[in-house]
């Protein structure tokens, strides 16, 4: 950083740009803390849920943890702080990549847009309304997965980024996609069950 020299001779240093001061968090900090956090939410929730009967011990839908209390209010206020840390880090990183990466606008916009899905989803559990809860988190994979898959593609040339960083990304973005696949085919899973059993309802009818 240049000094300057002030009219009466007093070294004045310019102040940082918010740009400047954003590119210097330490994206890697806010990624290990969203990821553990969300982790210890979800384990937290999953033991107090099956404890308590309220979930299957095997392979239940996470978002089932966010239907009964005692733990629907420590998984959402968990995963809601989750989806904030989402928020923040994806600013951050457009602050470091906005001179330097194609898209970087573009992935701003769709990584808050999938931040705020990753709360509404949160929010809503399909218990309550079921179109919200699923769309929400159709949106939520989708968009994130888009964004992963940009930022690790200009991430490859970026020398800011290391090898660790970058595996990672790839591995949240294959995580991302099994995720999105999963869902949707439950989804679809559910619809047919739905349609099979109004069809069953008009024969007996």
């Amino acid at each position: 950083m240049h000094t300057k020299l002030s009219p009466s001779g007093a070294v004045t240093v310019p102040s940082p740009s918010p740009d400047s001061l954003l590119a210097s968090v330490p994206v890697k900090a806010i990624t290990y803390i969203a990821v553990v956090e969300v982790g210890i939410v979800i384990l937290v929730s999953y033991t107090i849920a099956v404890s308590l009967g309220h979930v299957p011990a095997w392979l239940p839908m996470i978002s089932d943890c966010a239907v009964h209390s005692p733990e629907e209010f420590i998984f959402r206020y968990g995963l809601l702080f989750g989806a904030t840390m989402v928020a923040v880090n994806v600013v951050v990183v457009y602050a470091a990549t906005r001179q330097t990466y194609r898209f970087a606008e573009f992935c701003l916009g769709i990584g808050l847009f999938a931040s705020f899905n990753f709360g509404l989803l949160t929010d809503v559990n399909e218990s309550e309304n079921d179109t919200i809860h699923t769309t929400a988190a159709v949106l939520f994979f989708g968009c994130y997965e888009v964004y992963m898959i940009i930022i690790s593609y200009y991430g490859q040339t970026d020398p800011r980024v290391t090898r660790l960083s970058l595996n990672m990304k790839r591995v949240a973005s294959l995580g991302g996609l099994i995720s999105l696949l999963t869902l949707v085919a439950l989804s679809i899973l559910s619809i047919q069950s739905l349609t099979s059993k109004i069809a069953c309802c008009m024969i007996q009818d």
